[in-house]
């Protein structure tokens, strides 16, 4: 066979593997690129139906988040889990503002102890997260009337009321604007039964929300 058909031939076997199995396109010489992470866009803006409160979204079924901004750096807000919430059952909730990777580590928590005992009395405290193993009171940023509550319907209610800009990620407050007043917001609650001492919330009890503070509420 002269050589140049044992070329012609060769180009036509490599075409044809190709062709057959499309995964060897997928080498790393070809290319290829992973698509990048995006942001959610911002969390559903509804009325609250918590007397007190003017927005609330829901960050997942059955777990929403109601607020109300009462100055250029105060608010009011309350974590609702609904009976029909496993967040409603267990020992502790909480809400932490992240940075916009939504990492647990360097953010600033909320944590709502649900069922106080006389040895372990239910609280709401403010926590630094530094690190996945690292969950501190802190005294970096702080709470005002502050209180735990079971008495809106079936609910269980973690309230309380924040100021200023301090914490390692302060709120944007959005007090009297028009522009986005964009925070990244995770929550997490422990299992049914657990220990009421907060310890690592497991699989599956925890997520992320953007929520925009300076929302009109449809």
């Amino acid at each position: 066979m002269a050589r140049s058909s044992i070329a012609l031939l060769v180009c036509i076997l490599a075409v044809a593997a190709m062709t057959s199995f499309p995964g060897a396109l997928a080498r790393k010489d070809l290319g290829v690129v992973k698509p990048a992470a995006t942001t959610p866009a911002p969390a559903k803006c509804i009325k609250s139906t918590i007397r007190g409160y003017n927005q609330s979204v829901t960050l997942t079924s059955g777990l929403l988040l109601h607020w109300n901004v009462t100055g250029a750096s105060s608010i009011d807000m309350a974590i609702e889990a609904q009976s029909t919430s496993a967040a409603s059952k267990g020992g502790w909730l909480s809400i932490a503002f992240a940075k916009s990777t939504f990492k647990m580590a360097n953010s600033d928590a909320i944590i709502g102890n649900l069922a106080g005992t006389a040895a372990n009395p239910a609280t709401v405290a403010p926590y630094a997260i530094t690190s996945y193993t690292a969950v501190k009171p802190t005294s970096a940023f702080a709470l005002t009337s502050a209180s735990t509550t079971t008495t809106i319907g079936k609910s269980v209610v973690v309230a309380f009321s924040r100021s200023g800009a301090t914490g390692m990620n302060p709120i944007v407050y959005g007090f009297g604007k028009a522009t986005p007043a964009l925070n990244y917001i995770t929550y997490a609650y422990s299992a049914n039964g657990v220990s009421k001492t907060v310890a690592y919330h497991g699989s599956g009890r925890r997520g992320k929300a953007v929520v925009n503070l300076a929302c009109k509420p449809l």
